[in-house]
């Protein structure tokens, strides 16, 4: 999954949308170590690092971290990669940190609540007092109520194959299924290569709440990187800023 994520995410207009939401965070709470928990291939991480912030890149995929090192050469990043999961961030990478954040949905690649809140157990053990995690889900509830089966359908030249990829949920209860559709064509014809994982639906207000089982003091969650506030019936993220005790 590395090089098709690589591919198919339009990783400018992303970056561009959620970083300045990032460092606003950062600099209203004086950070400047920050970690990239499930850091996959690296674009935050580098893009952070460009602007001056000191940052370490935990994942659990190597193949995920051989690209994020390259692309941070590439891009003359100083970042140091580690492998490691979000169920050992205290081994993997102690800190202390100003800050951490996680993109991509991440959290909800657990298999249950309970290893969720293990996870962000981690996340506080490896933060400052004062410290803050920012940590996108989506906005399932949401999602479901709307009916957004379909997440996209994006074009992408890969090898100097032109595909088709296709991204939609299979909604459930809790789990969904999330399944990409990668459409090739050659010599006339389209091939077809199926991929997806399984996602935990966590609804906003249980999200709140682990957050806050697990040591943090406040949590603000919004519904976008523009800062907008959570709306259930609205958005379509659930963005987490939970701040440690002082």
């Amino acid at each position: 999954m590395a090089s098709l994520s690589t591919d198919y995410v339009r990783w400018e207009r992303r970056l561009t949308r959620e970083i300045p939401f990032f460092t606003r965070i950062f600099s209203r709470n004086g950070a400047t170590k920050i970690l990239d928990a499930a850091c996959g291939t690296g674009r935050h991480a580098a893009r952070l690092a460009q602007e001056g912030y000191r940052v370490t890149g935990v994942d659990i995929n190597t193949e995920s971290l051989e690209s994020a090192r390259s692309h941070a050469e590439e891009q003359g990043a100083e970042v140091e990669f580690v492998e490691g999961s979000y169920l050992d961030l205290s081994r993997a990478a102690p800190g202390p940190f100003d800050a951490l954040y996680s993109v991509g949905n991440a959290l909800c690649f657990c298999s249950s609540a309970d290893e969720v809140a293990q996870a962000l157990r981690e996340c506080r053990s490896v933060l400052r007092p004062g410290g803050v995690a920012i940590a996108q889900i989506l906005n399932y509830v949401g999602i479901a109520e709307r009916g957004e089966r379909l997440d996209f359908v994006r074009p992408v030249v890969r090898d100097g194959v032109e595909q088709l990829v296709v991204k939609f949920f299979r909604f459930g209860e809790p789990f969904w299924d999330v399944e990409f559709v990668t459409l090739s064509q050659q010599e006339g014809t389209w091939e077809a290569e199926l991929g997806g994982g399984t996602l935990l639906a966590l609804e906003a207000d249980t999200y709140r709440a682990l957050w806050l089982d697990a040591g943090f003091e406040s949590v603000e969650l919004f519904g976008d990187y523009a800062g907008t506030p959570f709306d259930v019936h609205q958005a379509r993220d659930a963005i987490a800023v939970a701040v440690t005790p002082a």
